[in-house]
């Protein structure tokens, strides 16, 4: 039975192997080729399929660039426009992606190695943002003033839930005379995004690393790659994040809680540790930062600076209320919430004794015809 087998599949074989010469004979369509499918359209999968491909075959279909584009991307240096781009960074309409762009065009227009780039950018930003600033400053200096007003009418609402309305009600009014509102004192965050944004695009030309940034820093953090090998970038911004909270913040407020005050040496402490490890591009731009900081608080506390805003003085604080220590604000917290929960179950135990009332009488109500 093989043989015979074997018998008739010969004349199969001996058509395939026919020469191109022999091609007009007509092949059997369902030996060669499957249904719906022409033999180039084969022969094409089989040049895909084939996994035994040359190299030169793999070649022939790759694309080709243009002279032009090639030269165009080798020439492309950190002190040309695009270079970024070219890289793969400055790219979309992200917030981390302008800041690339607005490090790009600061570094190639003023010609400034990339140190000088980073403090002229973050100096900068913040000279533009300033206006928001000194208007959140007038916001809460004048918000000092009518402080203990506010406070008093915040404790009335914890003592009573009843009257939130009425309370509320009157600490509108109260701001309102005064022309003053909480989203302006939320002015002195508008930093924060851009802050940001040139904290990651710095993060990422750091790591690529970005031509020019291992060689272009200054001092003795000459590689902005590498992190600082004294850490002191680190310790300079701890020590101005210190100073400013001594000042009373970014907008030298007056009226700081003065327990912050007197722990302000953790948030140093956990500055100094959060940013060790970052490369010396990241911290020189928050050291930058935090010394813009310090001398805008200074400014801010100035009397040429109230008088000129017509700023009125910063009434002084009654620190006996004021707790000494931790232990002391957990306990008025712990107070103060348990003060709250108490007005809220009488509340509730008076709403439903007037809802108990309602339905008894409706209950007992007796129809007469």
């Amino acid at each position: 039975m093989l043989r015979l087998a074997a018998s008739k599949a010969a004349p199969v074989r001996s058509l395939l192997r026919l020469s191109p010469k022999h091609s007009s004979i007509q092949r059997p369509v369902s030996l060669i080729t499957p249904l719906g499918l022409s033999s180039a359209s084969l022969q094409r999968t089989s040049i895909r399929l084939n996994s035994q491909s040359t190299g030169s075959e793999i070649q022939d279909k790759l694309p080709s660039f243009d002279a032009e584009s090639v030269s165009e991307a080798t020439n492309l240096t950190s002190d040309s426009l695009g270079y970024l781009d070219s890289i793969g960074m400055a790219q979309g309409w992200g917030l981390t992606s302008w800041m690339e762009t607005y490090l790009e065009y600061i570094h190639v227009y003023s010609g400034l190695p990339w140190w000088g780039t980073i403090v002229a950018s973050a100096l900068l930003l913040r000279v533009c943002l300033i206006p928001f600033y000194i208007k959140a400053a007038v916001n809460n200096a004048k918000m000092a003033v009518i402080q203990p007003q506010l406070s008093l009418l915040m404790e009335e609402m914890r003592a009573d839930d009843s009257k939130r309305n009425i309370v509320l009600a009157e600490r509108r009014a109260l701001m309102k005379k005064h022309d003053v509102s909480l989203p302006k004192s939320m002015l002195a965050l508008c930093q924060v995004p851009f802050a940001y944004g040139i904290f990651q695009g710095l993060r990422k030309m750091a790591a690529y690393p970005v031509e020019g940034f291992q060689n272009q820093g200054a001092l003795w953090f000459q590689d902005l790659t590498q992190v600082d090998p004294y850490w002191g970038l680190q310790g300079i911004s701890a020590l101005f994040v210190m100073a400013m909270i001594r000042l009373g913040g970014e907008i030298g407020s007056s009226t700081q809680n003065p327990l912050m005050k007197k722990y302000f040496f953790v948030f140093p402490a956990i500055t100094f540790v959060v940013t060790m490890n970052f490369s010396a591009a990241v911290a020189l731009y928050i050291g930058v930062g935090t010394l813009f900081s310090v001398v805008q608080s200074l400014v801010f506390k100035t009397t040429a600076f109230r008088k000129f805003y017509n700023l009125p003085e910063p009434p002084k604080q009654d620190l006996s209320k004021s707790p000494k220590n931790l232990s002391e604000w957990f306990h008025q917290m712990a107070d103060k919430q348990r003060v709250s929960a108490k007005s809220k179950m009488e509340q509730a135990n008076r709403r439903l004794e007037a809802q108990h009332k309602k339905r008894h009488g409706r209950d007992g109500f007796v129809k007469r015809h």
